[in-house]
């Protein structure tokens, strides 16, 4: 017979394992709940486009009076196609390349996109970081005549964060130090068209908590009269996109201005992020943005502002 000391290491041997086995269950139930949960989200999200490829391709053309410059191309709607009229577009290489956050199918839809403008009104961009997406947008709008002698209106408060822009530069660039002006940077980049851009920094929402250059620049406003096209970029909060909607929507045109959701597709992300209430900031919206474009691979989708 065992001694009482051998009897008493022994059960806590047998407890410890027995502990741990359900530790290790409890664990494995837990990564098989969250995993099964992420697959039903994903699944949702992927209906919920379904929806809307159908309700497009049932409604195709947006508006007969809204046709590209040449008046032969009516603007359709294109949600989530694989044969987007966007993507049969050859990018043409840039003189000076910018950093990017954004891929080479969204690229092709901002070239695309400025064929459609009409002259009614203004073009504004809203967070062009290093300006990939600002060079394709005056790609797109230089081969229209109606742009002619025009300048795209450029905001962004360009205060450095390094906890994310970091990640997104080449290692051949020094990254700015974190809260300061990245404005030069962006103008480097910009150099072969900032003829064509009035840029002007200014801070879109409550500025960030502890940002010395976010809090100097000056709010968000607009005294350029009505707006024909706008490429929002500046955040994904409700909050932050309340704010520059607050400002411009008033200057939009009925049934004329197309609004461009950068991140819209980020309410898409698994596990889901708080912060990406993009989708939850136009759906609040209801008819007044009625949508028009979504890519397949990217984040960009677009609303017709209805009025």
């Amino acid at each position: 017979m065992a001694s009482p000391q051998r009897r008493v290491k022994d059960a806590a041997k047998t407890a410890w394992r027995t502990g741990s086995r359900a530790a290790l269950g409890v664990v494995s139930s837990e990564r098989v709940l969250n995993g099964a949960s992420q697959l039903l989200q994903q699944l949702r999200y992927d209906v919920d486009g379904r929806r809307r490829q159908l309700a497009a391709r049932r409604d195709p053309v947006v508006r007969p009076e809204i046709v590209d410059w040449t008046g032969s191309e009516p603007l359709r709607r294109s949600v989530l196609e694989r044969d987007a009229p966007w993507l049969r577009l050859d990018l043409a290489p840039q003189r000076v390349e910018s950093p990017s956050m954004i891929g080479d199918e969204e690229k092709r839809y901002y070239v695309y996109l400025g064929r459609f403008y009409a002259g009614d009104g203004a073009v504004v961009e809203l967070g062009p970081w290093l300006g990939a997406s600002t060079a394709r947008i005056v790609e797109g709008l230089g081969t229209n005549p109606k742009f002619d002698g025009r300048r795209v209106a450029v905001f962004d408060d360009f205060v450095w964060r390094s906890s994310w822009m970091d990640a997104h530069l080449p290692p051949d660039i020094d990254a700015p130090a974190d809260g300061a002006s990245f404005r030069p940077l962006f103008e480097r980049f910009a150099t072969p068209y900032l003829d064509r851009l009035d840029v002007q920094t200014r801070r879109i929402g409550t500025p960030d908590a502890g940002s010395a250059a976010g809090d100097s620049a000056p709010p968000l406003t607009w005294e350029g009269g009505p707006i024909e096209m706008a490429f929002v970029d500046c955040g994904r909060t409700f909050d932050v996109n309340e704010a520059w909607y607050r400002v411009l929507s008033p200057h939009f045109l009925a049934d004329r201005t197309l609004v461009v959701m950068q991140d819209w597709h980020t309410h898409r992300q698994v596990p889901a992020r708080w912060y990406n209430q993009i989708k939850e900031f136009t759906d609040s919206l209801g008819p007044t943005f009625d949508l028009v474009h979504e890519v397949t691979v990217g984040g960009v989708a677009t609303f017709l502002y209805r009025g």
